[in-house]
């Protein structure tokens, strides 16, 4: 089921759309992990070693920046959660970009 039915079936119930957004992440994670290893290989030692690095710094930014709030609640670990997914994505497209 794609990510956009399965948030339709779920109706707003928190766990179902819980069971999406954490779906749909492995699925964008494994997409970024695959970019960046195919990138990685094209790329000499020194610039791989940097993009080693500047993933590292991505991955930080993005935990800082989709940290749930800690008083918020259920909806906050939903918006932490699509924070990650959305951010995975990006970065995923990103990295697939340069490797053309």
């Amino acid at each position: 089921m794609s990510y956009h039915a399965c948030i339709k079936t779920a109706r707003g119930v928190t766990v179902a759309l819980n069971n999406c957004i954490g779906t749909e992440h492995a699925y964008q994670d494994k997409r970024l992990n695959a970019a960046y290893q195919r990138l990685r290989k094209m790329l000499p030692v020194g610039q791989a070693t940097s993009l080693r690095d500047e993933e590292r710094a991505w991955i930080s930014q993005r935990d800082m920046t989709c940290a749930p709030d800690k008083n918020g609640g259920t909806a906050s670990l939903l918006d932490s959660n699509q924070c990650q997914l959305d951010q995975t994505a990006t970065r995923a497209a990103l990295l697939e970009d340069r490797g053309k």
